[in-house]
């Protein structure tokens, strides 16, 4: 079964009572970090495999234990790879200011996946990120320095768009940048 989930974590499936043995699990993450959904629930709350998993994969977050989707450090990895990973991050830590703050410094789309108190948190919202293309490689987008956290809070059709994706506004950010930074 080891060779099998070396080959392919989806084997980890038909592993049955070794979907508790943590060198099956740690060697079918290693090719799929998603296979970890399945794994035992005992090895879904063990930080170390859960981190390798979404180290692998994001979306491995959305398979570990909830105890482990509100550990910010497991998070943090995830966020890494992809901002998505905010859609398995436990409520609890998405109110979390100090958490979101650090957060938004690996990605200021993160702010979109906060509920209002933490967006509206002066000191979260300050937080310099890395620019988002979507906004500031378009010809004729802000020289400002406005952060991506200001860009997706202020920008009218970006504020409450909690889906990354989305086509933003820039033309509302670049009026906004143009009247003097108002608002900051």
């Amino acid at each position: 079964m080891l060779k099998a989930v070396s080959c392919s974590g989806e084997a980890l499936r038909y592993a049955g009572g070794l979907r508790d043995d943590e060198q099956v699990v740690r060697a079918a993450i290693s090719t799929d970090g998603a296979a970890i959904r399945y794994a035992s629930l005992a090895m879904r709350d063990r930080k170390e495999l859960v981190m390798q998993a979404v180290s692998q994969n994001w979306r491995a977050l959305r398979f570990a234990s909830a105890q482990l989707r509100g550990d910010l450090d497991v998070v943090l990895q995830a966020l890494r790879k992809n901002v998505w990973a905010m859609e398995y991050v436990s409520p609890a830590l998405k109110a979390n200011s100090q958490a979101m703050k650090v957060a938004c410094a690996i990605n200021g789309r993160v702010l979109a996946y906060c509920p209002p108190a933490v967006q509206n948190d002066s000191e979260v919202f300050a937080v310099p990120s890395p620019a988002c293309p979507r906004f500031f490689g378009l010809p004729g987008s802000p020289t400002c320095g406005t952060t991506e956290a200001h860009a997706l809070l202020l920008c009218p059709e970006a504020r409450g768009n909690a889906h990354p994706t989305r086509t933003h506004n820039a033309q509302g950010l670049r009026r906004w940048c143009s009247d003097g930074d108002a608002g900051r």
